[in-house]
Formats: structure tokens, C-alpha cells, sequence
């Protein structure tokens, strides 16, 4: 028989923070942060076949950045979230059990 631990689900980020943090992105886009260009590509399908300069060449807008949050989250996409953020934040003492 599996041994479990009890751990709480972290809660879900205020979306005022998650405004900022997709602001933060599009920020590191245009200076040419490499690092955020993997994150782009990892999250956005249309960026996926693309290499760390054309991603950071490509237009990225703050829809762009909004959906790579959400994405980041496990959202389809800014909206999914933003309905699904209060439903979230309702979870945050729940326990949730995970075998070792």
C-alpha cells in the first residue's frame, strides 16, 4: 500500500498580480530578455516552431503575455482564468493527498 503525505493547494494568484506579471513579460519581451523567449515557446503554440530571436523579433502584444500567464496556470487562456480565479482561491485549505 502507497504512502501519502497531506499537502494544501497554494492559492491562486490575485489577478491584479497576474496583470502585472503578464505586463512584467511583455516588458522582458521588448528589452529582449532571452530566458522569457523559452517561456513563450513553451507556452504559446504559435511560437513553438519558432527559434529564441524570431520569438523575441516576432509581435508580442499584452493579450499575448495575458495568455501565456493563463497558459503558465493551466488555463486555455486570460479568460478561462479570470473565470476560474475565484473558484480557485476557494481551494486554498483543501487538502489534497499525493502518493510518495
Amino acid at each position: 500500500m502507497p504512502a501519502y503525505t497531506v499537502t494544501t493547494v497554494a492559492p491562486m494568484p490575485n489577478l491584479e498580480n497576474l496583470k502585472k506579471q503578464a505586463k512584467q513579460y511583455l516588458r522582458w519581451h521588448r528589452e529582449r530578455y532571452y530566458p522569457v523567449a523559452a517561456e513563450i515557446r513553451a507556452a504559446l503554440p504559435r511560437f513553438q516552431h519558432l527559434d529564441d530571436n524570431q520569438v523575441l523579433e516576432a509581435n508580442f502584444k499584452l493579450s499575448d503575455a495575458q495568455e501565456l500567464i493563463a497558459r503558465q496556470l493551466g488555463f486555455e487562456g486570460w479568460q478561462a482564468l479570470k473565470t476560474g480565479a475565484p473558484a480557485m482561491t476557494d481551494q486554498k485549505n483543501r487538502p489534497c493527498l499525493h502518493p510518495f
